[in-house]
This record gives C-alpha cells, structure tokens and sequence, in this order.
C-alpha cells in the first residue's frame, strides 16, 4: 500500500493554510481603543456668584464669571458695605479645575465710592468703689472717600456638581493713591481709631461665596 498520494495533499494543504495566515492581519497587532479623556473642567462656562465676608473684594455683592480657559475666569461684581457702594473687575486662576476641590489664586480691581458722615459709637465702661457704671457714648464721624482697591487673594473651591460651587478665601485689599479716611468730629481716642481702621477700605480678607450655573447643563 502507497502514502505518497496522502502525504503530497498534506503537504499542500499546510503550505495553503501558512499562505492564507501571512495574508491575514495579526490579531495581536489590533490597537485597543483609547480610553476617554477626562474633562480639562468641571466647571460652566457662566455663573452667577455670592459673596460676603470682611474684606471682601465686592463686599455684600454679586459677581458674574466667565470661563475663558479650563484654568481661568474672569468676573465683574457689585455690592454694598459700610463704606459705600462697591464695582468692580477680578480673575481666578484655577490649579486642578477638573478635580471637585481646587485652590486658586487671583486678584481683582475694585472702585469703592465712599460715604459721608458715618458715625460709629462706643460704649465703655468704668468703676467707681468697685461698682460698674456706663461712660457716655464715644461717637467719632468720619467721611469714607472714594478709592481705588486692588485685592490679591487665593482659596479653595469645591464644585460637588456642575451648576453649583463653594468658595472660600483668604486675601489682602491694598488701597491706591490717599487714605479714604477723613475725621469729621468726635473722640478721636486711639481705641475709636482702630476701630474705624477695622472699617475701612482695604485690610485683610476673610470671605466665602456660592456659584451657580447659567445656561444649558
């Protein structure tokens, strides 16, 4: 009996199988596909904020941001404090805005218009024979004139969602140009002095603020 006919076809058959697997693309060459990038921002596009605090930029006031780079915004504001009316321009620079808590850095430039003729009183005490009796009113007036501000702060925000954001900072408002302080009339005592620097424009920033997003989610 004769294996040539069947060992011939073997042969032919494998080389057929080894032509048609050089001619076929290599499974393990298929790129795996790319895994999606994470957002450069959590952040909207526009919001509307609120803020209040000692030294802040705007006071009692409001603002409106615009994100004009992942990291960056800019904001225009408003508001009221004891000193005046407040307005004024600002931006916030942002570390790692597409994490729910970043800390930022920025500054604002702010026009305060001032306030003519605020009084503020005291009342201290004093002892005769070891009893305690009120001492008059310590009141001092003083004129707050217009100034110009500019506030260099930094902070941390914390964006739980899309349309909504906490912020908090801490900061410095350098008055340009003159004192806005004027003495008017009034005890012009050391202690009521301190107290009307603790009044007015500029000094040390303690603020918080919320955000809210405007327009589409």
């Amino acid at each position: 009996m004769s294996f040539s006919t069947p060992l011939v076809n073997f042969h032919a058959l494998l080389a057929g199988l080894g032509l048609a697997l050089a001619g076929s693309p290599a499974l393990a060459q298929v790129p795996a596909p790319a895994p999606l990038a994470a957002p450069a921002s959590r952040y909207p596009h526009a919001a509307l904020g609120l803020g209040l605090g000692y030294g802040a930029p705007y006071g009692w006031g409001v603002d409106f941001s615009l994100l004009v780079q992942p990291k960056l915004d800019v904001n225009v504001g408003l508001g009221a404090t004891i000193t005046g009316a407040k307005l004024g321009v600002g931006t916030r620079y942002y570390f790692t805005p597409e994490r729910k808590v970043s800390a930022f850095a920025g500054g604002n430039l702010v026009y305060s218009t001032g306030l003519n003729h605020v009084t503020i009183t005291t009342n201290s005490q004093g002892t005769v024979g070891g009893s305690y009796y009120a001492n008059p009113s310590d009141n001092i007036v003083v004129n707050f004139k217009s100034a110009t501000l500019l506030h260099l702060r930094g902070g941390v925000r914390w964006q739980p969602i899309r349309r909504f954001a906490l912020l908090g900072a801490l900061g410095y408002g350098f008055v340009l140009g003159r004192d806005p302080v004027e003495y008017v009339g009034g005890n012009y005592s050391s202690s009521n002095q301190t107290l009307v620097d603790i009044f007015s424009p500029g000094g040390v920033e303690v603020s918080v603020g919320v955000a809210f997003a405007l327009g589409p989610r």
